[in-house]
């Protein structure tokens, strides 16, 4: 009788899995296709055409485009995702779920360097620091302020909506590192560290998005105040006035970037979460800019091509060299909005500078930007999940930094 029943439960667990394996190509042959949008943020495997690749490495590609256009890919994906993220709570390679629904971005190695796995090495270290100054140093010869923000990641303004074996495992990581190497060496760079300012304010305000990993619209509105306050502290007197009147803060349902990286669209639940929208000024206009002439762009997505804005009554040009922080900071999906800094200088341009996690603005970009701008004050933000990237040197940024030690002995 055992024998017959564990022939039985095997034959069945054969016949099972079988059906999983067929049922997809079945469905299909049958023209029955359960149709989910493609939420990943990445752009699906093409077909390899015989004219335009090498036999030798057609079936890796072949194998790669079936792997994305498996008979009803996404209807699996989804019931994956469902099962392992929203049930069971499991984390994925790019995504950690918290509690009260909330969502992590976990790429890059986010949350190594929350544990304090992922430190720079003293040789890295030393690089970020010459980096850094070469870069003031080359601004600073041209009369020009220049200010660092670093934004910190989500998990490091709310650790408390984390796993508990997380936050009882956290370690001081790579912002850490650099801004105590820095002020150790008495660096002369102004750098501003924005996680202060949110700490402050975390308590009044939800200042990320519950399911993505960008900050919410009063996110933005604190950042871009305190890079005000702190530019009137470095030199640059930005024209005292109240802007409030030309922005407003909404709430709204939305879906965020960690939902899509589970390809659970529609089957999050979502709370009501903050964007900042601007009423523009009637002098407020969007102008043209020669920096989108330059080779560089014309590589990229439209979205991340430099944008610039002119407002007759306000003092001083500011280049921001950024990501989608302050692209679609506040409102994340949202490639056409723009930071609330705009109101508060006479030329504002933004570059979206940043392809992953290589930042390309090197020295060339300098010169172009000082060349057909001439700004008063740039501002480069980078993100905390990027700072193992090494901000680009130079021989001129290492003549500009030698030349500013000499004078200031």
């Amino acid at each position: 009788m055992f024998i017959y029943i564990n022939n039985l439960v095997k034959t069945l667990f054969v016949l099972i899995c079988m059906s999983i394996l067929t049922c997809p190509y079945l469905f299909n042959l049958l023209g029955i296709n359960f149709i989910l949008t493609n939420t990943e943020m990445r752009t699906l495997a093409a077909w390899p055409e015989w004219g335009k690749i090498s036999f030798s490495k057609w079936p890796t590609n072949y194998e790669s485009w079936l792997n994305d256009h498996f008979p009803n890919r996404n209807f699996i994906l989804y019931l994956r995702a469902l099962l392992r993220n929203k049930f069971l709570l499991e984390n994925t390679k790019n995504v950690l779920v918290g509690s009260n629904n909330w969502l992590f971005y976990s790429g890059q190695n986010t949350f190594r360097d929350f544990l304090g796995q992922d430190k720079l090495n003293t040789i890295e270290l030393a690089k970020w620091e010459l980096a850094i100054e070469g870069r003031s140093a080359w601004w600073r010869a041209r009369g020009v302020k220049y200010l660092l923000v670093i934004v910190p990641n989500k998990s490091t303004i709310y650790p408390e909506n984390l796993p508990k074996f997380i936050q009882k495992a956290h370690e001081s990581g790579k912002l850490d590192q650099i801004l105590e190497f820095l002020k150790s060496n008495q660096s002369p760079v102004n750098i501003l560290d924005l996680r202060t300012c949110l700490n402050s304010f975390k308590l009044q305000f939800p200042l990320y998005w519950s399911t993505d990993s960008h900050w919410s619209g009063n996110g933005l509105w604190i950042a871009s105040e305190t890079i005000l306050n702190v530019l009137n502290q470095i030199g640059f007197k930005c024209q005292p006035r109240d802007e409030s009147k030309y922005f407003y803060i909404e709430n709204i349902k939305k879906e965020g970037d960690c939902v899509r990286l589970l390809t659970l669209h529609d089957k999050w639940p979502l709370k009501s979460e903050t964007v900042l929208r601007l009423n523009y000024p009637k002098d407020l206009r969007l102008t043209y800019t020669h920096l989108t002439e330059s080779n560089i762009w014309q590589a990229v997505d439209a979205y991340a091509r430099p944008v610039a804005y002119t407002r007759e009554s306000s003092n001083g040009c500011a280049v921001m060299l950024c990501d989608s922080f302050f692209r679609t900071g506040g409102q994340p999906l949202n490639t056409s909005s723009q930071t609330p800094l705009i109101l508060n200088f006479h030329r504002f341009i933004s570059l979206w500078n940043w392809v992953d996690a290589v930042n390309f603005a090197d020295i060339n970009m300098f010169k172009d930007i000082y060349n057909k701008e001439h700004p008063d004050v740039v501002i480069e933000q980078i993100t905390e999940r990027y700072l193992r990237t090494i901000p680009p040197d130079s021989y001129e940024f290492r003549s500009a930094r030698d030349y500013s030690f000499k004078n200031k002995k």
